[in-house]
């Protein structure tokens, strides 16, 4: 089964994200458009370093969406309409132990393409909400 390093160890900071009702999210494009169509099926590999999340409720969050992009019109993004529709994904929050290996499976019908995400989100109050992570792909032909 081939891996394909997406990102190799690199820390992601949301602390100075505010909070709200309901808590705003905000999300980076880790790789925007990962080939995935010599593959029936692929799984996302999550290792966290290290992490720190003071307050219960936040998270981080590693995700893999199905996107499909058109030589016909290359400049615009096709996806999901909302994060429901991730293939998979991986939730850190303030009781997850590190090191970690977390893996998180896409199954079988993922389509041709995929765009991985990171993505962070306060509680209540704001507190400490970091990570470093490192991030693979693993597909079965």
């Amino acid at each position: 089964m081939p891996k394909i390093t997406v990102l190799a160890k690199e820390s992601y900071n949301f602390t100075s994200l505010a909070t709200g009702t309901p808590a705003p999210i905000q999300e980076f494009i880790i790789i925007k458009t990962l080939d995935l169509r010599a593959y029936r099926s692929a799984a996302l590999l999550v290792r966290i370093h290290t992490a720190w999340i003071a307050q219960a409720g936040a998270m981080i969050q590693v995700a893999a969406r199905a996107t499909n992009p058109s030589p016909e019109d290359p400049s615009t993004d096709y996806l999901p309409l909302s994060n429901v529709a991730d293939l998979a994904a991986v939730t850190i929050t303030s009781t997850t132990s590190y090191p970690v290996l977390e893996p998180a499976d896409m199954g079988a019908h993922f389509g041709s393409f995929v765009r991985i995400v990171i993505r962070g989100q306060q509680a209540g109050t704001v507190g400490n909400l970091s990570a470093t992570i490192s991030v693979d792909v693993v597909g079965k032909e």
